[in-house]
């Protein structure tokens, strides 16, 4: 399956989440034993949705694995703030 550089569409509905407040969000995924990466669930404040949906990876150049959290404005590009605390990444 090609890279498509676009959000990729699941069943799970996208709620706005409430201002002001802590959030948990657990992402789940594996490798496979065929070349791809199955995306398991996602589990936003106790709430798990399963995407089992697998994925061919695309191609790079780091030999790391990592968390990245990236932050993307409205479409007016309006200032805010996000504070994160405790991100974990396991991996076994």
């Amino acid at each position: 399956m090609p890279y498509y550089h676009a959000w990729r569409h699941t069943s799970i509905a996208c709620s706005e989440l409430k201002a002001y407040s802590w959030h948990h969000l657990v992402l789940e995924f594996q490798r496979t034993s065929t070349p791809k990466v199955n995306f398991l669930a996602v589990t936003i404040n106790g709430a798990k949705h399963y995407f089992n949906k697998l994925y061919a990876p695309r191609s790079s150049s780091a030999n790391e694995i990592n968390v990245a959290f990236q932050m993307d404005g409205n479409f007016k590009q309006q200032p805010y703030n996000v504070w994160l605390d405790n991100v974990t990444l396991v991996a076994y």
